[in-house]
This record gives C-alpha cells, structure tokens and sequence, in this order.
C-alpha cells in the first residue's frame, strides 16, 4: 500500500470534524508534525499530496491548513527530533478525543431525550415470534436477575461482540462464519519528564509502519494501531514484543532520549473490528462500515471508525423508519451533547476561565478545574457544588471524591474501575497520585455511597486492583491488599 494511500486512510476526519462543533471541550484540533528524512518511508512529496487531499475533503479552515517546514524550522518546533538525515517536517491538524468521554456523553444525552440506559447488563438470548426479531433477553450481571425487553427494531452494534450476537440469531450457531476479524491498537505512557517532546508527532517506525508520540496532562503517550489480532476479545494485552518495538522506534527518532520499559506508567490496547473478506490480506480490509440484514430483521452494523459514529447511526436510524414506513426524520446532526453547548471556539475559551476563575475562589488549582471543565463541560459546576458541600474530606482527597461522586450520580458508575478507567482515565493518566495513594479510600467512598454489602465492596476493589495490575507498572503499591 502506498504511504499516501495510508495517510489519507487515516486522515480522513470531516464526520470528526462536525462531532467537533457538537463537543468542543471533548474534541480537541491537535497540531501534529511528521517529520522527513533522508532514505526514510515517507518523502516530503507523498506526505504533502496526502495533506493536501486531507485538506480539500476534510473541509479543513484555513488557518489549520497543512504547511510544509524545513529542516530548522522542523527542530524549532520539536528541537528533541533526531537531527541526522531530516529533511524538514509537514504540520497538519488533527482531532483528538477521549473515547470513553465521548461515549458517556452520548449516553447522557439520549437519557435526557428519553432513552433508557442499562449498564452492566448483557444480552443472553433474542426474543423471536414466527422467526422474527421482537427483542432481546439480558442477564443484569449485578443482581443475577433476568429482563426481557420488547421492541419493534433491534440493533446490532455490539463492536468487537458483532459475532456474539449473529450466533445467537442463526439456525446453525455452530456453522456461523465471522464477518468480522480484528485489528490491534496498543498504546504506552511515560512521564513527559522522560519524553519531554514540545507537541504532538506522528512518524515512522523502525519497520517503516506509522507511530503517534501525544503530551498529555504530564504525561506521553505513544502507540501504533492496525496489527492483526486473531485471538480472543476480553483483555487483549500488551505483548513484550510491542513494547520492545515502541521503545526501539521511540530511541531510534528523538536526540538525548532513551527510555526503557521501566519508564512506563500504564499501557493499554483496544480492538477494532473489520469486515472480512476472504482471499483479502489484513492490509487490504476497508475500514469502513458495512449494515447486515438478517431473515429474522436483526440489523447489524460493523466496521467503521469513531470518526463517523453519528452518520452511521444516521443510516441505521434511516432502515428503521423505512420499515416502519416512517418519513427520514433523523435530526442528530444539529445536537449539541449535554455539557458542551459551546457555539464557537470563543465561546468554550471564555467559559472554560469563568470556571477557572470561580474554582480559584475555592482554592482549587488552575490545571485540576482546567482537567474538570474539558472532561465535563458545563457540567463541572455540579462537580464543583459535590466539592463545596464535602465535609470531614482531606484536600487531598476531597478533589477526586467530588469527581467519583458525580460520575455515581450522573454517569452510571458502579465499581470503582468504571471511575478510574472508563470515566476519567486516571488509570492511564494519574495526575493525581490516585493509583499510589487513594485507592482504599476512594472504594470506601463509593461502597458506602451505593450502600454496598462487604462482598460487593470486595469486589469493586478486587475489580480494580486487577485492572491496575494488567495497566500499571506499580511494583510496591498495593502490598498487603487481597488480590
């Protein structure tokens, strides 16, 4: 494959572009650098054709339009770069997002329109009426209790799980073939200390595949994506031969910087599902979404990317009212999410220092209020009131317990690990010395909030502690605690 058939794969953000307007505060433009050197897999010519395209089809503003640096005015800009061979560098914006923020978002929005939303439930079993789809049977893996929901349409998009749910609707579960194979995206963090880089990169490896090097409240992560991954869903892992390749690409690139694995703070993987297509090597798969009917009226959606979920919704949205014989009504694209109402880039900047300014009335730090506002939005003055009304809390505590506590209330959480790592990310991200030093007292918290039995509470820790220890490099921090 081309290198500017690949860069213009990945760079294709105009649906992310529009999320943008929607969710300011969580979708973020990000300058990015690519830097060119001599003999290297990407050439100034190829990387300025494919930023050129991404600009013309993304609808890019002007003032965030590619611009191509020389040598010296590259090292300006990130004067950390490996100086030998480079040849100078393209800039270009990006979008960047956390996911998990994104989707809890989305949820609460549609809660607000009239949605019901269960968490920690899973579907064991399609209802059917004369072979034809009338609804789902889930399992609420909390209570054991069992709860059969009817509805005129059911969805299939379940990700990485689309498979799961096929199974389940065909005569043969055994004879199904998968539609789906899986892509892995792995990613490390390190202290900014020991990659101290001035902004974003996006470079190549030492085996000429693309890698990402992000700041990030402290801290910088860097990943690749797009390995083929043909083992089982739960868990996937970091392997010791992507570490050995990250840090290998990372020493090979930058001046004065050597890390090891002994800097990393947390690593983490996710899974993308592609849609197979037999005689197709990995490489050649399209990325893009693909809606399956079946006999029975199950509707299923897989492929794609987070770039384009609402259009993709859209299309679902659109089978179901052409058969229930239903005008399009899909109006999504003018929602703003709950939280993030911010009609401009001005706008949010304006906000985001009134907010500042009113948490420095309560002696909270600018950098934390700054984290509260961009991950909540709006909604950080119901964060702020939980920290106001707080008593008998240490200041050292009371910052994330008013977090934790909101997230109970409005956001669904229900073991400590849904806090940590799929509401806050601080799993990955600990800029506040949570993982070293309030994890018993955040669980304490949270069991005492949700009025959990001692098994329960056991869990929720046991729960975390196992996520700490697949994500974390902490080798002293939980000694004595029952794992």
């Amino acid at each position: 494959m081309s290198h500017v058939h690949r860069l213009y794969r990945v760079w294709m953000r105009h649906p992310f572009f529009q999320t943008r307007m929607k969710t300011r505060n969580l979708v973020r433009p990000e300058r990015m650098v690519i830097p060119f050197y001599k003999n290297g897999s990407l050439s100034k010519m190829s990387a300025n054709i494919a930023l050129l395209v991404y600009d013309a089809l993304a609808g890019v503003s002007k003032k965030e339009r590619r611009i191509l640096l020389n040598t010296k005015e590259t090292l300006d800009k990130e004067p950390t770069l490996n100086s030998n061979n480079l040849q100078g560098a393209g800039l270009y914006y990006e979008y960047r997002t956390d996911d998990s923020r994104l989707t809890i978002s989305l949820l609460s929005t549609a809660s607000s329109l009239g949605a019901n939303i269960f968490n920690y439930c899973s579907v064991i079993d399609l209802i059917k009426q004369n072979g034809v789809i009338s609804g789902v049977k889930l399992k609420n893996t909390l209570s054991d209790e069992n709860v059969v929901v009817s509805a005129k349409h059911v969805i299939n998009a379940t990700g990485v799980w689309v498979d799961d749910i096929l199974k389940l609707d065909s005569e043969e579960p055994v004879s199904h073939k998968p539609i789906i194979c899986y892509s892995k995206g792995i990613h490390l963090v390190f202290p900014f200390e020991k990659l101290p880089i001035q902004q974003s990169l996006y470079f190549d490896a030492v085996d000429n595949r693309m890698i990402f090097c992000i700041p990030r409240d402290g801290f910088t992560y860097v990943g690749t994506t797009d390995i083929s991954y043909p083992n089982a869903v739960h868990n996937p892992e970091v392997s010791e031969s992507e570490i050995s390749y990250i840090l290998e690409s990372i020493n090979s690139k930058f001046d004065n910087i050597r890390v090891t694995e002994t800097d990393i703070v947390s690593s983490w993987c996710g899974l993308r599902h592609l849609i197979n297509k037999p005689g197709k090597s990995f490489s050649e798969l399209s990325r893009n979404d693909e809606i399956f009917q079946s006999p029975s009226g199950l509707i299923t959606i897989a492929g794609g990317k987070l770039t384009g979920f609402r259009l993709m919704a859209e299309k679902i949205m659109n089978i179901g009212d052409d058969r229930s014989n239903k005008k399009k009504n899909c109006s999504t694209k003018n929602y703003q999410l709950l939280g993030s109402k911010f009609a401009s880039e001005e706008e949010l900047l304006n906000e985001k220092i009134k907010f500042i300014q009113f948490a420095d009335n309560l002696k909270i730090d600018s950098k934390l209020s700054t984290i509260w506002f961009m991950r909540y939005g709006m909604h950080s003055y119901k964060v702020l009131s939980i920290y106001e009304s707080l008593r008998n809390v240490s200041e050292e505590l009371r910052f994330v317990i008013a977090e934790l506590d909101y997230c109970i209330e409005y956001e669904w959480v229900k073991f400590l690990d849904d806090f940590i790592q799929r509401r806050t990310s601080y799993l990955y991200f600990d800029s506040i010395n949570i993982m070293d030093n309030h994890i018993m007292e955040l669980n304490d918290y949270l069991s005492k909030k949700l009025n959990y039995s001692e098994e329960f509470k056991m869990k929720s820790l046991n729960n975390t502690l196992s996520v700490i220890k697949r994500y974390r490099q902490i080798k002293a921090a939980h000694k004595g605690l029952v794992h």
